[in-house]
This record gives C-alpha cells, sequence and structure tokens, in this order.
C-alpha cells in the first residue's frame, strides 16, 4: 500500500509543479481517504463529499461509459492533508451530454471536450475515444 509520501515522490519526480501530473482515481482516493477537501472544495452550497465523487467516477468506469478517469493534482503543499484537485479527466467514447448527465451531482463549473493542450502523457486513443475535462474552481 502506498503512502502519501510515495505518492508526492512520483509525482515530484514527474516533474510536478511545472509539470501537469494526473493520477487514477483509484489512486487519488486511495485507501478510502475521502478527505474533506481534496476535490470540489469551492462548490457551494453544500459540496459533493469527496466518497460522492468517488462513487460517481467509479459508476462511470463499472458502466463502460468511460475507459480511463486521470486527477489533475493541483497542490501537495501541506504535508497534513491530501493532495488537492481541480480538474479531472475522462477519456471515453461517451458524449458530452452523456458526461455531464452522469456527473451532473458533481457541479463542475466547466466540462469541455479537450482538442489540444494535455500536458501529460495518456495513452493513444483509440477510435472514438475522446477526452473531457471537468474543472471546478
Amino acid at each position: 500500500m502506498k503512502t502519501k509520501e510515495d505518492f508526492v515522490k512520483e509525482i515530484i519526480a514527474a516533474g510536478f509543479p511545472e509539470n501537469e501530473v494526473v493520477i487514477g482515481i483509484d489512486d487519488f482516493f486511495c485507501n478510502e481517504n475521502f478527505m474533506e477537501g481534496c476535490i470540489g472544495v469551492n462548490i457551494y452550497p453544500d459540496p459533493p463529499a469527496p466518497e460522492k465523487f468517488y462513487e460517481v467516477f467509479k459508476e462511470l468506469l463499472t458502466s463502460n461509459k468511460a475507459d480511463t478517469i486521470l486527477v489533475r493534482i493541483s497542490d501537495i503543499d501541506d504535508p497534513k492533508e491530501w493532495f488537492y484537485s481541480d480538474t479531472v479527466y475522462v477519456i471515453g467514447s461517451l458524449t458530452l451530454e452523456d458526461l455531464n448527465n452522469a456527473i451532473e451531482i458533481l457541479r463542475p463549473d466547466e466540462v469541455d471536450e479537450v482538442i489540444n493542450g494535455i500536458h501529460f502523457k495518456i495513452q493513444d486513443l483509440e477510435s472514438g475515444q475522446k477526452i473531457y475535462s471537468m474543472w471546478w474552481d
């Protein structure tokens, strides 16, 4: 089982903060780490709990609506707290409308298809796959 220190070493080795670094949802929410403030902190009123984010993301994967979900690391400054993210990437063949319907409860500020501008390595996209970004201010 990886510790926060293990993840920090990997994230730093990947070039954070100069480079955009992403990790999978199982790593971001590893060991049921649902620390308040790790994602969606500026949703007002009544932000969804981190558990709800994980539940919605896992449902996208298990229903085969998404193939991969990656969480962008935005901040790792506080050694007592888990990482913070304001952006999640969804890779799959679903439509933007399908994605918006599936994540409505998470209330992102923006959901867009990423045409260019991905600054991290991903697998080659298969025919019909798209990359979407979800962002919370």
